[in-house]
């Protein structure tokens, strides 16, 4: 692959790049075989996931065509270093209607970053975003502004240029830090009744995608995701030291809440790195790595699966998504604010008095905050496209 190339096709008026996958493929193709004939076809770019159309790309006109819909595209090599060549450390945001800042994909970061070099205070059209790809609407990137358009339905929303997540340092994460209780018999006890016998200390155990425990835990994930998916497995998580942990949570919560422990299943979370979602399996949550938050700098969780889905799972390459589905005990809550590191007090006039087990978002409730790593346990991965 000759590192000194981008490819990039004509999108109406504008150059738009090729996602980093897609162009290696292109130049490999240029150089190698294709090279002779001049002609490559190709059902395998990143923009095709799901529809498997037949690209043929010419490289002495420099196009692309799409064999069912029979329209063609210019294409052009742009030498090196590629034209608004990404910083691999930039990471774009888009705010939600809750003003909270969701990440875009890698590709799509990616495709901003170059335009964004390219031009800094310029304007990017472009159909060729991943979440766009059953769409095809026509979105305007303003960097002068930072804002995005979606010219369909005129809604704007702003723009962050910010720095991509990292793995955690896992030192000391989680229950690393402190081992987990030893199992009297009432602990024992409490352990689901449907895992199956223990062999590690954290066991990944495969559900039936057709049995009634699936659907059970599926339900509220396919009817709140708001799009069409195909779920590929699910994963059951049998950490047997962070279940005693979070047993004895939910008891002490339930007895200063009339009994009530306020447990909720299921809601999602997401991470975008996939040394991050080990951690989560292998150790449970660490509000520790926790930096910022509209409500609170504690650990979310959406009440509905298409939030976490909109940029804050991790996505494979071959585009197949994972996500927690998460039991969390919620207590008493309230409204959360930006400034929190715990939950407030019930009482204002009592700052040291008792405070609430959990936050939640103004308006509309769409996510719940904890601060307590022991409130919440991940119970299953789906991985779905």
């Amino acid at each position: 692959i000759n590192a000194e190339y981008m490819g990039e096709y004509l999108d109406g008026s504008t150059w738009t790049p090729y996602s980093t996958e897609d162009s290696s493929k292109l130049e490999t193709a240029f150089n190698g075989a294709a090279a002779r004939s001049k002609i490559y076809k190709t059902t395998a770019l990143s923009f095709n996931t799901g529809y498997d159309t037949e690209y043929v790309f010419d490289f002495t006109k420099m196009t692309q065509l799409n064999s069912d819909s029979g329209k063609s595209r210019q294409i052009r090599r742009v030498a090196g270093p590629p034209s608004g060549a990404a910083d691999s450390n930039v990471q774009w945001f888009w705010t939600d209607d809750n003003g909270l800042q969701a990440p875009f994909y890698d590709e799509d970061t990616d495709a901003i970053e170059q335009q964004y070099q390219l031009d800094p205070s310029g304007q990017w059209h472009t159909t060729g975003l991943s979440f766009n790809v059953q769409y095809g609407t026509p979105y305007v990137f303003d960097f002068a502004k930072m804002t995005q358009l979606n010219t369909h339905s005129q809604n704007e929303r702003k723009l962050t240029r910010g720095t991509k997540q990292k793995a955690w340092d896992l030192k000391d994460y989680g229950t690393k830090a402190t081992p987990a209780p030893t199992a009297g018999p009432a602990l024992a006890d409490s352990f689901p009744s449907h895992w199956t016998p223990k062999v590690n200390a954290v066991d990944l155990v495969p559900v039936s995608l057709t049995s009634q425990e699936a659907k059970s835990a599926l339900a509220d994930f396919h009817s709140t995701i708001k799009r069409k998916v195909v779920v590929h497995s699910l994963t059951r998580i049998q950490n047997w030291g962070l279940w005693q942990f979070y047993n004895l949570t939910k008891k002490h919560i339930a007895s200063t809440n009339g009994g009530k422990p306020n447990e909720k299943f299921p809601l999602f979370h997401g991470a975008r790195v996939r040394q991050n979602m080990d951690a989560i399996i292998n150790f449970g949550f660490d509000m520790r790595v926790a930096a910022v938050g509209l409500y609170g700098v504690g650990i979310y969780f959406a009440l509905n699966a298409q939030y976490s889905d909109g940029g804050y799972v991790f996505q494979n390459p071959d585009k197949s998504k994972e996500m927690f589905l998460c039991r969390v005990t919620l207590g008493a809550g309230t409204v959360g604010n930006s400034k929190l590191r715990r939950p407030p007090p019930k009482d204002p006039k009592k700052p040291t008095g008792e405070l609430y087990d959990s936050v939640y978002n103004s308006g509309q409730k769409i996510m719940h905050i904890v601060f307590n790593n022991s409130q919440a346990i991940p119970e299953y991965i789906v991985k779905y496209t």
